[in-house]
């Protein structure tokens, strides 16, 4: 049978339409909160997701409209007095604090540069990668600003792998170690409300880059989910974990907890 260009262009035309009527129908941007008293872990998730992530197409559309806010330093910075001081709505001596940021994250959490918000707690921001490479590709980044993998601290003490989870001190020499673990809740947190059958069956990665390929000289975890819908250039190349320029979240974990800088 065949079709003439102005039938093609009225079929386009329809199903574009169908398509954006139903993103837009769909985008919603409910607030809710997760709490994780097991791990000490406060998460305020600033936009809902979708109620169901069958369609990977979908998730992407129903992603969060990009904004600017200010995200208010960690509660610690605030007591010892790092330019954190809560006066005026807390935003003009809190940006004193990401001052010493000169990265874009730095413009992001003092509210100057825009981001899609996923999930923010007192030490950490969740936003969406601006160039996603899988259906969820989000960023966990400390408020506090590390540079990247080989500024993060040991711990001083050797710990086995099996308990570092729930023997968690909350001493001034394990906060790196502290801060890793929950960065990779988070990211767990953020794939099982985005993507629950991907957290089911382990089809993600969680992975930093390592210097000199990082893009932002400030402490990012990638979460991609589904790997699987990934393309092989990413998946396989890019984002690839043990390679000389990306490792996984849990290598950088094991060294921290037995006492050494990850190299």
């Amino acid at each position: 049978m065949m079709i003439s260009r102005a039938q093609v262009v009225k079929l386009c035309t329809v199903g574009l339409t169908c398509f954006c009527s139903t993103s837009k129908h769909n985008n919603n941007n409910n607030s809710i909160s997760i709490s994780n008293n097991a791990d000490r872990l406060t998460v305020t998730t600033i936009n809902k997701a979708p109620a169901s992530s069958s369609s990977s197409s979908s998730c992407l559309a129903l992603m969060p409209a990009s904004s600017t806010s200010f995200h208010p330093p960690p509660k610690e910075a605030i007591q010892n007095g790092q330019n954190g001081d809560q006066n005026d709505n807390g935003q003009n001596n809190g940006k004193e604090y990401y001052k010493s940021n000169p990265t874009i994250f730095g413009r992001i959490l003092e509210g100057s540069a825009p981001c899609s918000p996923i999930s923010e707690s007192d030490s950490l921001f969740t936003f969406q990668d601006r160039t996603p490479r899988a259906p969820l590709h989000a960023l966990v980044i400390p408020k506090r600003f590390v540079k990247s993998v080989y500024d993060l601290k040991p711990s001083p003490r050797s710990r086995s792998m099996d308990n570092h989870n729930n023997n968690m001190s909350k001493e001034t020499d394990d906060l790196d170690l502290e801060l890793v673990t929950s960065m990779e809740r988070t990211a767990l947190e953020t794939i099982k409300s985005w993507h629950p059958h991907a957290y089911d069956n382990k089809d993600y990665i969680l992975c930093f880059h390592i210097p000199p390929f990082t893009s932002v000289d400030h402490l990012h975890l990638h979460v991609l989910a589904p790997a699987s819908d990934m393309s092989w250039m990413y998946r396989y190349a890019k984002y690839r974990r043990g390679t000389r320029w990306c490792t996984g979240i849990e290598e950088v974990v094991q060294a921290l907890a037995s006492g050494k800088r990850f190299q």
